[in-house]
Formats: C-alpha cells, sequence, structure tokens
C-alpha cells in the first residue's frame, strides 16, 4: 500500500496542474502577442514545462497583468527512470528485483529466485542410562529445529560393594551406577558376632608393644589404644583417615566393623634464647621458639665489644646457622663466640685524657675514644712517639678525624703495613712516621695536612705513588729511600717548587748516591 501511495501522489499533483490550466484562457490564441479584453491589453510570458515519464510537457503563456494564460506545443510523455533492488533469497522467501521509478514512484517486481538451502548445525545428545539420545539440527539462519538419529539408552552399569554385617546392623550388597550413581540394595543378611580386623597405622612412630600393624578382635570389643613414640614429635591421638580424620575420644575404641587407625604428630617446639657471650656487647630483644625437623631460621648478630668481630652462634663446639636444622627438644642457648683482637689497650698521653685501639685479627688497627658509645665522636686524641712502632702485626691503620696529633715513628718498622689514612685534622705529617714500613703500598694523606717532615716515608720501598693535596705549604725531603715513581699534586708546578723546602739537601743527598726518581704530575697536566 505504501509503495502504491507514493506512485499515485505525484501523477495526481500533475493532473490537478493540468486540470488547472485547462481552465484558464484559450487553447487558442490569439494571431498577435498583444491582445485586448475590453480596454485591457494581454502582455505574455512564456515557461516550458518539461515532460514526465505521467505527463506531456508544455509551452505556458501567461500574462504578466493578469491571471489569464494558455497552453501549447506539447512534448510526449518520457520513459519511466527505474532503479533496481535486489531481495536475495533466505531459507524460508524467494527471492526477486524489484524496480522503482525515482521521478514517480512506479514499481514492480520480476526476476523470481528459488529459496535458499537451510544452514544446518547438527548438536548430539548422548543416551544416559534411561533417557534415549538423538541429533538436533538447527539452522544458522532461520532457527528452524528438526531431530533424528534416535539411540536407545545406555542402561545403568552398576558396580557391587559388599557391605559385611556388624553385631547390631545387616549386611547388604550395595549396587551403585558407575553412570549416573543410581543405587539400589539387595542381599541383605542378619547381624551377626564375628571377628573383624584392626589396623594400626603410626605414620613415621614406633608401637614397641605392639610388633605387628594388624589384630583381629571380636565385634563390640573395647580396644584401649596404645601410645605410639616419636623421636622430635608429641603424639596427638588416633584419627580415623589419614588427613582431617575424626579423634577417637579418650583413646578407646568399641570395634563394630573392620578399622583403620592413624597416628596423628605434632613437632616438639623448644624456647630459643642468645648468649652474647665474653666479647658481646648488647643484642637486640630476641624471642623464638624452635621446631622439631624445621631450619633454625633467622638469628640477631650481637654488637662485639671493641676489637672483637663476631664469628657466629653455637652448641657447645657445633656452629648453628641460619639453615640448620632443628632436633632440640629440651630449650636450647646458643652462645656468641667472636674473633679476639692480636692485640689491644689503652693510651694516655699529654694531649688525650686516654683512647682505646686494637689490632683486629685480620691485622687492622682501630681506635676508639668511647667503649660505650661507638657513634660518640666528641673526644678527640693524639698518638705518642713510637706508639706502634715494630709492630709486625698491624696490616692497616684506620684513622678518624678524631685524631689530633700522631707523633714521630709513631708506626716505624711496622714492615707489615700495607694501607693507612693520614687525616687532615692532624696538621703535620711528623719525622719518620712511616719509616721502615718495606709493605706499604698504599697512604692517603687527607686535605687539610700542611707539613711533611724529613724521613716521614723513608725506606718504604714497596711505595710507587702518591697524591698530595693543595694544602700543603712545606716538604722536607720525606723520600729517602723509597722507590716512587710519581706524586700527584693537586697544585701547579710554581706551587710545588715553593712548598719543597729542602733543595740543597736534594742535592746533598742526590751527590751521596740517594736517587729521588718520582715524577710530579699536576693537575693542567
Amino acid at each position: 500500500m505504501k509503495s502504491t501511495a507514493k506512485v499515485l501522489a505525484p501523477i495526481l499533483l500533475l493532473l490537478t496542474l493540468s486540470l488547472l490550466v485547462s481552465c484558464k484562457g484559450p487553447k487558442n490564441p490569439p494571431e498577435t502577442t498583444t491582445t485586448q479584453s475590453g480596454e485591457h491589453v494581454h502582455e505574455y510570458l512564456e515557461e516550458k514545462i518539461p515532460p514526465n515519464c505521467v505527463l506531456e510537457g508544455y509551452t505556458l503563456h501567461f500574462c504578466k497583468s493578469c491571471d489569464h494564460y494558455y497552453t501549447d506545443n506539447p512534448v510526449a510523455t518520457v520513459p519511466h527512470t527505474y532503479m533496481d533492488i535486489v531481495t536475495a533469497p533466505t531459507c524460508t522467501v524467494e527471492g526477486y528485483t524489484t524496480h522503482i521509478c525515482s521521478v514517480c514512484g512506479h514499481s514492480y517486481t520480476d526476476t523470481p529466485t528459488e529459496k535458499a538451502p537451510h544452514t544446518w548445525l547438527a548438536y548430539i545428545t548422548s543416551p544416559t542410562c534411561t533417557v534415549e539420545g538423538y541429533t538436533e539440527h538447527i539452522c544458522s539462519l532461520c532457527g528452524e529445529t528438526y531431530r533424528d538419529t534416535p539411540t536407545a539408552p545406555g542402561g545403568h552399569f552398576y558396580l557391587t560393594e559388599v557391605i559385611r554385617p556388624t553385631g547390631t546392623e545387616q549386611g547388604y550388597n550395595l549396587h551403585t551406577c558407575i553412570h549416573c550413581g543410581d543405587t539400589y540394595r539387595d542381599t541383605y543378611t542378619d547381624p551377626v558376632d564375628r571377628t573383624v580386623v584392626m589396623q594400626f597405622h603410626p605414620m613415621g612412630g614406633l608401637l614397641p608393644e605392639y610388633p605387628r600393624n594388624t589384630y583381629l578382635y571380636d565385634t563390640g570389643t573395647q580396644v584401649t589404644l596404645p601410645v605410639p613414640t616419636r623421636e622430635g614429635y608429641v603424639f596427638t591421638g588416633w584419627y580415623t583417615e589419614e588427613e582431617g580424620g575424626d579423634l577417637v575420644p579418650d583413646g578407646i575404641w568399641s570395634i563394630a566393623e573392620d578399622s583403620w587407625l592413624y597416628a596423628g604428630w605434632a613437632p616438639i617446639s623448644v624456647p630459643l634464647t642468645l648468649d652474647i657471650g665474653e666479647g658481646g656487647q648488647s643484642i637486640a630483644f630476641f624471642g623464638r621458639t624452635l621446631s622439631w625437623d624445621e631450619p633454625v631460621g633467622s638469628l640477631v648478630a650481637p654488637t662485639p665489644r671493641f676489637g672483637y668481630v663476631f664469628d657466629g652462634w653455637f652448641d657447645g663446639d657445633t656452629r648453628i646457622t641460619e639453615e640448620t636444622v632443628s632436633h632440640y627438644t629440651e630449650p636450647v642457648t646458643l652462645v656468641a663466640r667472636y674473633l679476639a683482637p692480636i692485640a689491644s689497650g689503652q693510651v694516655v698521653g699529654e694531649k688525650n685524657d686516654g683512647y682505646y685501639w686494637a689490632v683486629y685479627h685480620d691485622g687492622t688497627l682501630r681506635f676508639r675514644t668511647n667503649l660505650t658509645d661507638p657513634k660518640d665522636t666528641s673526644a678527640t686524641f693524639a698518638i705518642p712517639d713510637d706508639a706502634f712502632r715494630g709492630m709486625r702485626e698491624i696490616t692497616a691503620v684506620e684513622l678518624t678525624d678524631q685524631v689530633k696529633d700522631i707523633g714521630n715513628y709513631a708506626f716505624a718498622d711496622c714492615t707489615s703495613l700495607r694501607s693507612i689514612y693520614l687525616p687532615g685534622t692532624i696538621g703535620v705529617i711528623r719525622s719518620s712516621i712511616l719509616e721502615g714500613c718495606t709493605a706499604l703500598t698504599e697512604v692517603t694523606v687527607g686535605s687539610g695536612i700542611m707539613v711533611i717532615n724529613e724521613d716521614a716515608f723513608k725506606g718504604c720501598s714497596a711505595l710507587r705513588d702518591l697524591t698530595l693535596p693543595l694544602s700543603l705549604y712545606q716538604i722536607y725531603s720525606p723520600f729517602g729511600g723509597c722507590s716512587l715513581r710519581q706524586v700527584r699534586y693537586e697544585g701547579t708546578a710554581f706551587q710545588w717548587s715553593v712548598i719543597v723546602k729542602d733543595k740543597d739537601a736534594l742535592a746533598a743527598l742526590e751527590a751521596e748516591g740517594v736517587q729521588y726518581e718520582y715524577e710530579v704530575k699536576y693537575p693542567e697536566s
């Protein structure tokens, strides 16, 4: 209906216009283009009306002063201008081609095409024990369905379990379908007194009074269950399952049927304490327990006394680490052991109230002015003359800015000394402070050192290079008997020529065969 209306609407409009034209004025105009009706003379204008697929075309003459007009020069109608719309077939409706005129809306159909075949998807439903199976076909285009290929029900497949009678309950055969779970019972037997089996599973424990795990009892017997033992574990009772079963109350089992019981165990836990020992100073709070057959886990390291190095925790002569597996059944105390200092002491001098020193097990000499608070840096001290002269145990010296002075020969003839830091707070590197230190290879001179006195590094035959700070302003022949190859000076060549105060002495030494072969390098080079 809608398509018909679309076609008729423009036709009716054109017919109406045609009627209006036919009603207005003469169709046979006068021979002249100007006419007179009464006292009025017509002045015509022309408009050409083109034809379409419904109406003819024509020329319209209308007076520009009044509503008089007339038509002539008819033009034949033109053919329809069709658009083609192809409607594809489905699995329920034929296809066709629709032709619609784009001018007037006229339409018609042709070229019918057959319905398309269904596109079937097959879904197989398997039979159950009681319901038949089938194949269902569903069209993916229109949803139409049908079923075929019926298959008979498979029937139950039962497995039979024999339930033995007890002293109070009947026995029977229990049949269970392995496919759907359907069950039924038959072959009932009356309750009977009989011998049943009791099995004990100690789960790693021992039952010395029960050498066998399996025993026979008459139904109805009450058995006081044995108590097994297991090293490192506490027996928690007998259970009806290996995991998650019920606990047998009070250790008494009333036997009505074959039974399997499983021992439960909990590992022994013991408290652990730590003893910091004679070489310790303090330790953080520590409270722990150890469980049997579990690693000990993390252990807090103590703060050792000055000069001592923590060496580990020990149980007697056995070293205990985080990976050690606990086999303790009683409370345990671990004792800290330390590597004791090779040497230690306290020196009192005129420039300080006293300081403590220690040569650690690795040969490092360290100092402390406050034994109870190692972070206290308020106190200062001085190292007197000859303080550590000839101590072959020393391999390294660690000094801080708390040191204000180091005396002559303080570390002379320490033939194992390999490295030392001389802080700038001492100001002056005094005479022969490191004389004869034949193993010395590393010397760090701190910024703030102003003077290096004679023979400070005399005989340091292993020393090859040295860096000197810009703060220096006097050097007095400190390198006699050294094997220096290079001195790195942080100043300029001119500054170096100024701070070397003993040029005559150097010349005299060279005349005697003492060679200063080092090369001075400056930042600009």
